[in-house]
Formats: structure tokens, sequence, C-alpha cells
């Protein structure tokens, strides 16, 4: 798989869930290896009674399901990509971002050299079921909404 040439942008607030399969990998590392806590990891654990191995435990999940999603952003800028290689006019992606304000993923597009840009809202379900399945009438409904927002914007070249 090629190395993302574009931006992947995830608030810091941007709570990941925590599959069951990411704990129990952080249940297997063993206490000498887990992360350290910082001085606010260790006073939250404290005053909550949480024990500090069991706190640095559910931060190491955490930052497996971090990395999941940075994988699925990545993923899902890449078929982005992959549906806007047909087009007549050279269009990159620059950056795909989580807004938890909005129910999706915003995808930023713009022609080369940086000309034109636009930018698109790929629904949470839309992205789901592509990154799940990859199934042809996943990227085709992909490929739709980004070919449409394209023309929307009046980027796509007159045929």
């Amino acid at each position: 798989m090629a190395t993302s040439q574009f931006q992947i942008v995830l608030p810091l607030a941007y709570s990941t869930s925590t599959s069951a399969e990411e704990w129990k990998r952080a249940m297997a590392v063993p206490g000498s290896e887990l992360p350290a806590l910082s001085v606010k990891q260790k006073e939250i654990a404290r005053k909550f009674n949480i024990p500090e191995e069991e706190y640095a435990r559910n931060v190491l999940a955490g930052s497996y399901g971090w990395e999941r999603s940075r994988k699925r952003a990545s993923d899902l800028g890449e078929a982005v990509q992959a549906s806007i290689r047909t087009l007549d006019v050279r269009y990159r992606v620059t950056a795909v971002i989580r807004d938890v304000n909005r129910p999706g993923w915003i995808v930023r597009i713009e022609t080369l050299p940086g000309d034109v840009k636009v930018s698109v809202l790929v629904p949470k379900e839309l992205a789901d079921d592509l990154l799940d399945s990859g199934s042809e009438s996943d990227k085709e409904r992909l490929q739709i909404l980004v070919l449409s927002s394209l023309e929307g914007a009046k980027l796509r070249p007159s045929d």
C-alpha cells in the first residue's frame, strides 16, 4: 500500500471506541511494557480510584483505537483518490478530517497545482460500508458523491 500523500486530522478530543480485540491486546501486554502515565493521567486515576496499571492499559487500548481511526482515514483518502484518478483534470486529496460536529469525514480535494479546492462530506455510514466491505457498489456510491461534489463546485471540465 502506498503511503498517504495527504494530511489526516483527528481532533485531540476525538474519542475513538476501543474494540474488544484492542482491549484484549492491551490486557496481554506485560505491566513493565505499559505506557508511562503523565502526571495528569496519574491524578485522574487517583481521583477515580483506578489502579495506575489499569489506567495505563486503558490508555494503551485507546491508542490502538486511535491508530485504527488513522488507518481508516488513510484508507478513505486513498479510496477517494482512486475515485478521481479517471478525471481529465488532475485532482488530489489533500486532507481527511474527522470533524466531531459533522456526521462523517471531510475530504479536501484540490486541483494540481492547487488552483481550485473543494471539501466533500463523506457520511460516516458510507465510509464505514466502504471500509468494512470494499464492495464495488460502495466504491460506486463514493465516486458518485465525490463527482457530484466536484460538479457542484463547478470544478469538473465540460464533456
